[in-house]
């Protein structure tokens, strides 16, 4: 696994290089969840580094669908939240120093990096909305 996220890391630093600065954001976000998996050792708790992602993510869906976008991104909120401090509730080894399971690596950087790849079209190349369209139009015309 570690292997294929570093080659997707490769390929995606690659194509990142003639795109402007959504793509580049998008690729840092990118680099940040594969971070978690592709083997530095690291702490669940270190996962903060991971919220430019998430912020990624919920804008994204903002974008894309406006109104129904609040009501999906509060549920999945609400979801990550209570799902992940379910299972460190649910799993930690209680000891004379408590051990946190190695199952919280996976839900949190692998929702984001499925809805990373969900948002990618919508986060480089966002379209263009109705103004932006009519003020180049009007901006041709000039002489």
């Amino acid at each position: 696994m570690s292997g294929i996220l570093v080659l997707t890391l490769l390929v995606e630093w690659r194509r990142s290089r003639q795109m402007d600065f959504r793509g580049f954001y998008w690729t840092v976000c990118l680099t940040l969840i594969a971070s978690a998996w592709i083997g530095i050792q690291t702490d669940p708790g270190n996962f903060i580094v991971l919220f430019p992602a998430l912020v990624l993510v919920f804008a994204g869906n903002q974008g894309r669908w406006k109104h129904s976008a609040a009501v999906y991104n509060v549920v999945t909120m609400l979801v990550i939240g209570a799902g992940i401090w379910a299972i460190f509730l649910t799993t930690i080894e209680r000891s004379y120093q408590p051990i946190q399971s190695p199952i919280l690596f996976l839900p949190l950087p692998a929702f984001l990096f499925i809805a990373i790849y969900w948002i990618r079209w919508w986060a480089i190349k966002p379209p263009s909305t109705w103004y932006e369209e009519v003020a180049a139009e009007g901006s041709s015309w000039r002489l």
